[in-house]
């Protein structure tokens, strides 16, 4: 059984999304399929950032979907512990589902999300996201019909296609994206299980990426809310030079 995990998050102050609607139309798409017992359907809304690692954490599911607000360079927007704005950058999300091999897919139902789904698909084989904004009418077809060919027993990439069938608007239905990974590319890169065993070094290396992280994360939750143009140009340049930081690092790890 595959687990569809739907995350959703319309946070006071952004325009006002019919984020039920959309899980409405894919609990009743998963209901009328014949096969509806080889799919479960768990939703998540109002979700702040960490509600996303603890979800997938406790349900390792298949599918990953996003619904709401998407800005482009800045990220995806969800609640923050005041259950205000709170942007979460491509390099946030691609660190994130690094860590979940469980994850086939993911879908971002949100407009600008094509720069989220580009990272994210340096981890996950098949990923959807939105080049340009999108109505929310066209954003719900397009989940509906995805999840109408997912249920028909369709592969992700003819769901995709499906899902754009399903867009009655013929100027958005060029909006959503599918980064897929070719078969032939995923055997190139599965490698036999084998024990690892990190040097001093590594280990050390390891431990400093940690902390890297930890003061990038810090970073990029003050750039989540509105700053002077010098501090936001400040943080920015922190912010690349700690992912410079943590990716030489990563280099030297198995």
């Amino acid at each position: 059984m595959k687990t569809i995990l739907v995350l959703s998050a319309n946070p006071e102050g952004t325009d006002v999304l019919d984020l039920d609607q959309e899980v409405l139309d894919i609990r009743r798409a998963l209901e009328r399929s014949k096969l509806q017992t080889e799919f479960k359907l768990e939703h998540r809304t109002a979700v702040q950032w960490k509600d996303f690692r603890r979800a997938i954490e406790d349900l390792k599911p298949e599918i990953v979907h996003f619904s709401g607000h998407g800005t482009g360079e800045k990220g995806i927007l969800v609640l923050d512990e005041d259950r205000q704005i709170r942007a979460v950058s491509a390099d946030a999300l691609k660190r994130m589902f690094r860590l979940f091999p469980c994850v086939e897919c993911v879908v971002l139902n949100a407009c600008y999300s094509e720069e989220q789904a580009i990272e994210i698909h340096r981890h996950v084989s098949c990923v959807v996201g939105m080049s340009l904004s999108i109505g929310d009418r066209a954003a719900i077809e397009f989940a509906e019909a995805f999840y109408d060919g997912l249920f028909a027993g369709r592969g992700y990439r003819k769901a995709y296609e499906m899902g754009l069938s399903g867009m009655a608007n013929d100027v958005e239905v060029w909006t959503p994206v599918l980064k897929e990974r070719t078969m032939n590319e995923g055997k190139k890169e599965e490698k036999p299980a084998v024990e690892v065993r990190l040097t001093r070094t590594q280990k050390s290396n390891q431990l400093e990426i940690a902390r890297l992280e930890k003061d990038l994360v810090a970073v990029e939750n003050e750039l989540g809310i509105p700053l002077e143009a010098i501090r936001e140009g400040r943080l920015q340049e922190q912010k690349k030079q700690l992912i410079q930081k943590i990716e030489l690092l990563e280099e030297t790890l198995p």
